[in-house]
């Protein structure tokens, strides 16, 4: 008997090889500390398949009865989380990259409390994910030069999520194609979680350096999570954000090396430190029921007004753009739609104040309840993102013509 353990004790230490496991059990491609640690666990595999093949000690059969029943079943939960669903495995492949700090996406800032790692790419986000890395700056899209070249307009987009997620990009094609005698570079300086107050730093430390002609700010949706813990309310929202420090887990381990673990784990505890962001950014909810989104209201109009100021002071024209959002009644995030009316309600005051001084876009008449656009709340599918990106590029060339 303890040689039927052994061959199957020598068939695990080879499947647990990294070039066979990653293809067939790896849910993402492998880290190198886990290759080097998955060439180490085969080797001692392996060895122990040579001791139960030189022995006849019957509870050295009894222990590897139970190691390899505990391996075969990681390795075929694994099978079918790799190579039969879509969720649990984007899921779980999440869960497992938040124990490795070198793989985070985010890293802090002094001032913006975060921007992206240069050259790292963003996995595991419907709304944001990306085929290429954030560019030296930390932000979405390739990087630009700071210095405006003779003859280019430059728009500088500012946001949140809605943002980053990319219509920017396609802005600068639906320039290229209409505007072909112009230059146009469209710089997208957004992050998802930013609100408003992010902007305002961004704007005076980021956005004034590329000498932008124009300047879009495009927010309404993350500012009402500044009216959370409403008792303790701060301009500067630092009663519901803090420094950026991603979580750590003392279980790191088991979470790394079993995919059974993480499942069981995440069923038993929900999302609490998983969603790294979220961990890394918030202040903890005193009270749910301790909500109050008039002085979030307040602190908008002001952020957003302080942009507008400083821009024309600059001689920058500033681009007032509500946020559209789906009117379906399941989507992901319905619970905030309430508060997306009353934030582009303070975007149309302003922009009737300052009149031919800004230009104003207002998106969300023409793109709300359009809801085959949308893939949640506010973020948009490609063909939404494309609307967006042909509305606010020709309200700039209509602008440019007068």
């Amino acid at each position: 008997m303890n040689r039927v353990f052994a061959v199957f004790g020598f068939v695990f230490a080879g499947l647990l090889t990294p070039p066979v496991h990653e293809p067939l059990f790896a849910l993402e491609p492998l880290h190198s500390s886990d290759a080097l640690a998955l060439w180490f666990v085969s080797l001692g595999i392996a060895l122990f398949g040579v001791i139960l093949w030189r022995t006849k000690r019957a509870w050295l059969a009894k222990l590897s009865l139970l190691v390899f029943a505990l391996l075969a079943a990681e390795l075929g939960s694994r099978v079918v989380i790799a190579h039969f669903t879509y969720w649990p495995r984007e899921k779980l492949a999440a869960l497992g990259r938040a124990t490795y700090p070198d793989l985070l996406a985010y890293q802090p800032h002094p001032f913006l409390q975060f921007t992206g790692r240069p050259d790292r790419i963003l996995r595991g986000n419907a709304a944001l994910s990306s085929t290429t890395p954030f560019n030296r700056e930390g932000f979405p899209g390739r990087s630009v030069p700071r210095p405006k070249p003779t003859g280019t307009r430059r728009v500088v987009c500012l946001g949140g999520s809605t943002t980053a997620s990319g219509y920017p990009e396609l802005l600068a094609e639906w320039f290229a194609e209409h505007a072909a005698d112009q230059r146009f570079e469209c710089i997208n300086l957004a992050h998802g979680f930013y609100d408003s107050t992010h902007s305002v730093v961004n704007f005076t430390l980021n956005a004034v350096d590329y000498e932008p002609d124009y300047v879009v700010v495009h927010h309404g949706w993350n500012d009402g999570r500044a009216a959370r813990n409403a008792a303790s309310y701060r301009g500067d929202h630092s009663h519901v954000l803090k420094a950026f420090a991603p979580p750590t887990f003392a279980d790191w381990l088991p979470i790394r090396a079993s995919v059974v673990y993480r499942f069981l784990r995440f069923r038993l505890t929900g999302n609490a430190g998983w969603s790294y962001l979220d961990a890394a950014l918030l202040q903890p909810v005193h009270n749910h029921q301790d909500v109050d989104l008039q002085p979030a209201l307040t602190t908008f109009e002001r952020n957003l007004r302080t942009i507008v100021d400083l821009a024309l002071l600059r001689g920058i024209t500033p681009v007032l753009a509500t946020l559209p959002h789906s009117t379906a009644a399941d989507v992901p995030f319905a619970q905030n739609r309430p508060d997306l009316p009353k934030f582009a309600a303070v975007i149309r005051t302003l922009a009737a104040e300052y009149g031919d001084r800004v230009v104003f876009v207002d998106l969300d008449i023409e793109l709300t309840g359009q809801n085959e656009l949308y893939q949640d709340l506010a973020h948009m599918h490609v063909p939404g993102r494309t609307r967006k990106a042909a509305m606010i590029g020709k309200a700039l060339l209509a602008h440019i013509a007068r």
